[in-house]
């Protein structure tokens, strides 16, 4: 082992220490890290309230001493709380390094280290290969090569982080550190990336293109939790399964050799009723179908491919055996108000045929085409904004002034220029009471 210690921590304001599955991203890197030779400490998980994070987050900072550089992942939605906290810290921090990165960096790296200079690095998308190199570096070994981070050396920022496509997490195993015992169900990666570039989307941007691992090594993953945790229900947290429906056929003849229990999530595109007996077979229960609106215009708007009725076809399909959540989102600008309250008695209709739905705002998460669409225009609400992140009764004073000063960071606290949005909320709240 290197003498190098490092420390993980998940600053991404988890609301339930059950959800394993927010978990799994930091597994990757600690395991790229010690199959590199590190030494790491036990990943740290805040806990606490929502409106308590900082507070957490500032007393692991204080308190922590495992580990000369600091790893710490974080979400849009978190990430005014964590600088908060690494700016209350900074004096205590002395020699520490800090390196930011998970979903809430995003296109925001060079930003994040121009504007607060307690950060040492900052990493886009993928941080196993840039982890390593970081550390590494700080250690005395080679700058870093790669493309998705920005690193501060003396008083110059170097780097423009770049979406990059990593393979490095396909022979990694994530699960050394995560509350697995006792669980009944455990997270399981086949996939990263999309192909496709919806608009209200971030995936393609966080990840690349879709990249696969091998279905050998995906089930030798279940087979070993199965095993040393005796595990019979899994997670498959790909944006969508496989991708095509040829692979999700060679996943279904997999999972019918063994007992085995999954969900996942699917394109509609890819679904008829013979698959969806044949995934029931195969062990799956329940099934996530982005819908997003009940209008057409507004999913070719958005890049969804398959025609609504289509869409719909394929929830009737899975509906016959395995349970479904179909998920919707609203609020953008050029959605009518008629257009949202199609969407309302669409999202009533499937709830009376046993559907569960799942619906909210649209929030402009940096990355996604359509916040770049509308960067500079949107409007910040401390008493919408909490809607929107779906996490506070009040949206905690700390994050209020820090989305004021750096409104182009925090775009995931604003809204999109909607003229209904006021009305649309008011139609939202009533239709949630009634139904």
């Amino acid at each position: 082992m290197q003498e190098a210690e490092l420390q993980l921590i998940d600053g991404r304001l988890v609301l339930s220490r059950e959800t394993a599955g927010l978990w799994l991203g930091l597994g990757y890197v600690r395991a790229a890290l010690e199959k590199s030779g590190f030494k790491v400490g036990q990943p740290v998980l805040p806990g606490g309230a929502p409106q308590d994070f900082t507070d957490s987050l500032t007393e692991i900072f204080n308190n922590n001493n495992s580990g000369n550089i600091l790893f710490i992942g974080c979400h849009s939605v978190s990430l005014p709380m964590v600088l908060e906290a690494l700016l209350r810290t900074s004096p205590c921090r002395k020699a520490r390094k800090v390196c930011l990165g998970g979903p809430g960096t995003l296109r925001l790296s060079r930003l994040l280290m121009e504007r607060f200079t307690f950060l040492d690095a900052v990493v886009e998308g993928a941080g196993e290969d840039a982890a390593v190199e970081i550390g590494g570096f700080w250690k005395g070994g080679p700058f870093p090569r790669s493309r998705n981070l920005v690193i501060r050396v003396g008083e110059k920022i170097i780097g423009k982080a770049m979406p990059a496509d990593s393979a490095a997490w396909f022979d990694l195993w994530p699960y050394c550190e995560m509350p697995l015992n006792g669980s009944h169900v455990a997270p399981v990666a086949w996939s990263r990336g999309c192909d496709c570039n919806c608009l209200h989307c971030v995936v393609s941007a966080q990840n690349g293109r879709l990249q696969r691992k091998d279905l050998d090594s995906v089930m030798g993953d279940i087979h070993r939790l199965m095993t040393d945790h005796g595990i019979r229900h899994f997670d498959m947290i790909d944006d969508y399964l496989g991708g095509t429906r040829t692979a999700v056929e060679q996943f279904c003849e997999r999972a019918e050799k063994i007992d085995i229990t999954w969900n996942c999530s699917l394109r509609t595109e890819v679904i008829d009723e013979s698959l969806a007996a044949r995934m029931f077979s195969a062990g799956c229960r329940h099934v996530y179908i982005g819908l997003e609106s009940a209008c057409q215009s507004i999913r070719s708007a958005l890049g969804k491919p398959s025609p609504l009725a289509e869409a719909l076809r394929a929830v009737e399909h899975c509906r016959k055996f395995m349970s479904v959540t179909c998920s919707f989102i609203w609020g953008f600008p050029f959605e009518s108000l008629p257009d949202f309250v199609r969407t309302l008695a669409l999202i009533r209709e499937l709830r009376a045929d046993g559907v569960d739905t799942a619906s909210s705002p649209f929030v402009p998460f940096p990355g996604s085409p359509l916040t770049a669409e509308y960067a500079g225009k949107l409007i910040y609400d401390p008493d919408l904004a909490p809607l929107a992140l779906g996490l506070f009764d009040k949206l905690p004073e700390i994050a209020q002034g820090l989305v004021r000063k750096h409104p182009d960071i925090f775009t995931a606290f604003g809204l999109l220029p909607d003229e209904n949005f006021h009305r649309k909320v008011r139609l939202y709240e009533e239709f949630q009471q009634l139904n």
